[in-house]
């Protein structure tokens, strides 16, 4: 009997990524794992398939629409690809588009999107810190409001392509303790007072770059808000869920 939830679509999109893998990825994966770097080529040709244009609207590049059980069947094709690493390079993007799509200014989005989706550039969400690992209500990094910027001074460690990535969704505190006084600021590469630390290494994951992250007086537009100040918290909770989802199938 026929899943009723794989549509001739689903199973198309499962064939194609299945090809991908195996023409693209198995052939290479044990290497650029044990080499520490997958090649950002492998993000373009992935970019190109749509793969990372879940939930985003056409006109920045993405598929316009979403689909639950394409993401999964993403998730459970590229993780067959022999090193895991891999999958979590190209995967470092995924959560952080869906804040830039869903808080960001239409300037931002068109801007920022089609180069993160087509593979061209990279992307990572920067949330967990020395001091307080992933607990999100406990993080120090704080960002005070001055004229028309913020200006961000804090670390983050663990973080996903941290070390290629050309844009940062930062966590950051713009108020009081807690859950409330969290907001996310998009920061880009090149500004100012924004550095890199180490390529941190790692048990698994090889393939993957996971880096610390710093910022001294680092000056982000307000323009770069992202959503409302304050709800920081609640913009992460919601779209974690994806990527809870992605992890569980990619386990199994």
């Amino acid at each position: 009997m026929r899943n009723p939830f794989e549509t001739d679509e689903r199973l198309a999109f499962r064939d194609m990524v299945r090809d991908f893998v195996a023409r693209e990825i198995r052939p290479h994966a044990d290497a650029w794992d044990e080499a520490g770097e997958v090649p950002w080529e492998l993000h373009r040709k992935a970019g190109a398939l749509g793969l990372f244009g879940f939930g985003i609207d056409e006109r920045f590049g993405g598929l316009g629409f979403d689909d639950a059980f394409m993401r999964a069947t993403y998730a459970e094709e590229i993780s067959q690809c022999g090193a895991t690493g891999v999958p979590a390079d190209l995967g470092a993007r995924s959560i952080s588009v869906g804040p830039i799509h869903l808080l960001g200014s239409e300037e931002i989005k068109l801007r920022v999107l089609p180069g993160i989706l087509s593979g061209q550039r990279g992307a990572s969400l920067a949330i967990t810190e020395p001091s307080g690992g992933s607990d999100v209500a406990a993080l120090r990094t704080r960002a005070a409001r001055d004229g028309n910027d913020y200006v961000l001074n804090g670390e983050k460690t663990f973080i996903t392509g941290g070390m290629r990535s050309d844009f940062f969704v930062v966590a950051a505190r713009t108020g009081g303790e807690g859950l409330t006084g969290i907001s996310l600021l998009l920061v880009e590469a090149d500004t100012p007072g924004f550095e890199r630390g180490r390529n941190l290494d790692k048990l698994g994951l090889k393939g993957q770059d996971t880096s610390e992250l710093f910022f001294n007086e680092c000056r982000v537009p307000k323009a770069n808000l992202l959503g409302q100040q304050g709800h920081g918290f609640k913009y992460l909770m919601e779209k974690l869920q994806q990527e809870r989802l992605i992890l569980s199938v990619a386990s199994i």
